[in-house]
């Protein structure tokens, strides 16, 4: 029989299906020699098997059972039916080969009346087979096998069965490269899409959109997206020319200054009551269930975090933090210190981060349900408008032009509510957060596991084995017996790497961890895993289009990304929110209007954590934090410096330099220490002197003019390696070299402890207040407490260094110090002799 030929049976459903068989290919054999008229109709059917695929071209060991057409006596039956009928049966076949009803599933039964036919088409196994093949690329497929029997009255019964299919590959292979960067899953990413239809059940979505609109009115965060502004406000926000301040004091953020462009927006947030609870803060349905858990007081951090009397749901810190966080307020906060506050602080604004996240993804969602209702809705209407028209056409009915008008305005309608479905940015990543070791990467992803695991119902976090052993680290790695003060345990505790970037993709019931940025809701990364990608102008592989629409930037322990590069802070707060150069698949329909502006820095909340206020911290939150609510600078001026905490007698001498312009005081600086402060060092009973030096840039210049005139000096930096310290260290201590340059960088990842340190020059003010008290106390080290009458101390600074001498010395004595008429100050730390 040739190829591509469909045997059909007799009309009797009693009839063997031998005799069928012969019958028909004897027909078919006495049609080909007699040339009978149908016979090229007949050569272009398919045979199909009942495995449903296709024997065409191919040879079979087994020959198998082929399907008979039921209840039809011969195909000159078929050629009498309906075009159209045909047609349908085909097409309905051909979705049930695709997959059959998504409700049919786990061997359920489902009936379809066909008239008693069931028709085979190649189009429609081809388009089966093309769908397998898309659905075949994620990582776990399900299969169907489909079985097709008839019931007593001429209907198709389809029953549908899923099978798992898992393929284990390697995951850098299911990553599509753009550029030689990854940015891009397009294997797992309908797992994690937002496009994709939620499951639930209908009142569970009809309760969602029910509180979503009654939330309209008093959520903060959909205040905060909606707001439209037109250019003339846009242009006073980015320039901040008129700014109104209010100055007011919090139990425990202290002094706050909040300031805005906008009238309106400058009276301080609301405080969280004692009473306050889930439906007053509006958090998502998983965090207002898991935070009580998460939030736990427990371990060593009980004698630290007590959740005291004034409030159940947060502590005092916490409480007074998150509502300015959740009234969408850029925020400084300058007291985020290492020990204490550092657990409260971290997971109140993860709390905030998700809380942003998941409002975010089920508006999105539900506007889908929304849009992909009214398109079913339309549908339906447009078929019955075409049945309509075709009746009255029929009928010859003069009514045609006002159905017509009818549909007209339904179109009309329906785009001018297009406006309401604008939910998205250009691409999907909303938070970043910016952290300066994986260590901490590792503890706000553990936070974030434990709010969206809901206690009791199922959670899914991708690739949790892999981000535990590469972001994780083994407790035996760390010496025993490692004695350094307490920040520097919880700073540097854990892994300290700083170069990594992870994306998370956020759902209700799943985590995704190292989802493809464009496919992620958080980013996670330090400022030096993103300059890599960022790159710098020219470079052919670099990308910063997943930054265009980040709404919530939070830069924790700022303090620390200033030690380790400054410049790919400042990089990357250069190429936030800048418009897309590629359009990434996005739908405009669904952007919002302020994002096609151009306008999303105005919308973007940031949030600056940080131990101490520097004019580099200042700068970021002065001259990039542009958001329209307004700016909260939450800083405790300091009454007592930590000068107060220096145990040696030493007489501390204060020069002040006389600057006009901060450009020429390195200058300046230089030619103070050459001419006036180095000659008084140079005396062999002035022997044993270190030189603090806080920038790197200064201690290159001291040391070329050291090397220049044979200055018996040790130098010590961040870039010297171990066995170059310590013989540096040895010659200082055995007084081989006068003279020592040591770099505040060194000190903050080292925290060494120098000896035989007689004399001291602070060359600038250190950046940490604590390095002063922690520098000055190295007089003591190797002595047993023996104090020295000899020991002197000499400090560098200017009217532009108010806040880190305010650090030291409290911000009283800095104020009077920077307006006195002298230029010099003495101070005397220490016991007296007595």
């Amino acid at each position: 029989m040739a190829p591509g030929w469909k045997r059909r049976g007799g009309r009797g459903r009693g009839r063997g299906r031998t005799d069928r068989h012969s019958s028909s290919s004897k027909r078919s054999r006495k049609s080909v020699e007699d040339g009978e008229p149908g016979e090229e109709r007949r050569q272009s059917q398919d045979r199909f098997c009942k495995n449903g695929t296709s024997t065409q071209g191919e040879k079979q060991e087994t020959k198998p059972e082929v399907y008979d057409n039921y209840g039809s006596s011969s195909s000159d039956d078929e050629e009498e039916r309906p075009i159209g009928q045909q047609r349908v049966r085909q097409e309905l076949l051909a979705a049930l080969l695709r997959g059959g009803n998504d409700q049919e599933e786990n061997g359920q039964w489902s009936t379809y009346d066909v008239d008693g036919d069931m028709l085979h088409s190649s189009d429609a196994e081809q388009e089966s087979e093309e769908e397998l093949a898309d659905n075949e690329n994620t990582s776990t497929v399900k299969t169907q096998d489909i079985e097709v029997k008839c019931d007593d009255k001429g209907g198709v019964a389809v029953k549908t069965t899923q099978k798992k299919k898992v393929e284990v590959q390697k995951e850098q292979s299911t990553i599509v490269k753009k550029e030689g960067m990854e940015f891009f899953d397009q294997n797992h990413e309908a797992e994690f899409s937002l496009n994709i239809e939620a499951k639930g059940s209908e009142d569970e979505e009809e309760k969602e959109d029910i509180r979503q609109k009654c939330e309209v009115n008093q959520d903060l965060f959909l205040k905060h997206m909606e707001f439209e502004m037109d250019e003339k406000v846009a242009s006073v926000v980015l320039e901040k020319t008129m700014q109104d301040t209010v100055k007011v004091k919090w139990p425990v953020l202290g002094q706050m200054c909040i300031s805005s462009s906008l009238p309106g927006h400058v009276e301080p947030p609301a405080r969280i009551k004692s009473d306050v609870g889930p439906t007053c803060l509006h958090l998502s349905r998983p965090l207002s269930l898991t935070w009580l858990a998460t939030n736990r007081v427990d371990g060593k951090q009980a004698k630290h975090r007590r959740m005291d009397d004034r409030s159940t749901f947060f502590t005092s810190l916490q409480g007074e933090l998150f509502s300015i966080l959740n009234s969408y307020r850029d925020l400084l906060y300058t007291e985020r210190m290492a020990t204490v506050k550092s657990e409260e602080i971290r997971r109140v604004y993860c709390l905030h981060a998700l809380n942003h996240v998941l409002k975010a993804n089920a508006r999105v969602l539900a506007n889908n349900r929304t849009l992909r209702k009214r398109a079913e809705r339309e549908k339906e209407t447009r078929a019955v408008t075409a049945t309509q028209k075709r009746r009255l056409r029929m009928r010859k009915a003069a009514t045609t032009s006002k159905e017509k008008t009818e549909e007209v305005h339904k179109v009309v309608s329906s785009i001018d509510d297009d406006d309401k479905f604008r939910d998205q940015g250009f691409t999907r990543p909303k938070v970043l957060i910016v952290l300066p070791t994986r260590d901490a990467a590792l503890r706000c992803v553990r936070i974030f596991m434990d709010l969206l695991r809901p206690v009791g119902e199922k959670f899914q976090v991708g690739h949790q084995q892999r981000f535990l052993s590469e972001y994780g680290r083994e407790p035996d790695d760390i010496p025993p017996n490692l004695s350094r003060p307490d920040d520097f345990l919880f700073m540097f505790s854990g892994n300290t790497d700083d170069h990594f970037r992870v994306g998370l993709a956020v759902l209700q019931r799943k985590l995704r961890l190292y989802s493809p940025f464009y496919s992620s809701d958080v980013i996670i990364a330090s400022p030096l895993g993103l300059r890599t990608i960022l790159g710098v102008e020219g470079e052919k592989q670099r990308d910063f289009d997943f930054l265009s629409s980040i709404e919530l930037l939070v830069l924790d322990q700022t303090d620390m990304l200033l030690m380790q590069n400054w410049e790919h802070v400042t990089h990357l707060m250069s190429h936030l929110n800048r418009l897309p150069l590629e359009s990434q698949g996005i739908d405009f329909s669904r952007v919002r209007n302020w994002m096609l502006h151009g306008w999303a820095s105005r919308y973007r909340q940031t949030v600056v954590l940080s131990a101490m206020a520097v004019p580099q911290i200042l700068a970021i939150f002065n001259h990039h934090c542009h958001n329209y609510r307004g700016q909260v600078l939450a800083r405790t001026p300091p009454k007592m410096g930590s000068i107060t905490q220096v145990l040696a007698q030493v007489p501390h001498a204060f020069h002040r330099l006389e600057s006009q312009t901060y450009s020429q005081l390195p200058d300046i600086r230089f030619q103070h220490f050459v001419e006036k402060v180095l000659p008084q060092y140079r005396d062999a009973v002035m022997s044993h002197t270190m030189i603090f030096v806080p920038s790197y840039f200064d201690y290159l210049r001291l040391q070329n003019h050291f090397e220049e005139n044979n200055l018996e000096c040790s130098y010590i930096c961040e870039y010297k390696e171990g066995r170059q310290v310590g013989r540096a260290r040895r010659a200082f201590r055995k007084g081989h070299n006068r003279f020592m340059l040591y770099t505040e960088r060194f000190h903050f990842f080292k925290r060494y402890t120098i000896q035989g340190v007689h004399h001291l020059v602070f060359y600038d003010l250190p950046t940490y207040p604590g390095f002063y008290s922690e520098v000055c106390n190295m007089l003591l080290a190797g002595r047993a407490g023996v104090q020295d009458a000899g020991w002197t101390c000499t400090v560098l600074y200017s009217r532009f260094d108010a806040l880190r001498l305010a650090a030291v010395v409290g911000s009283e004595r800095a104020a009077q110090m920077i307006a006195s008429s002298k230029s010099v100050h003495l101070f005397v730390t220490g016991d007296t002799v007595g």
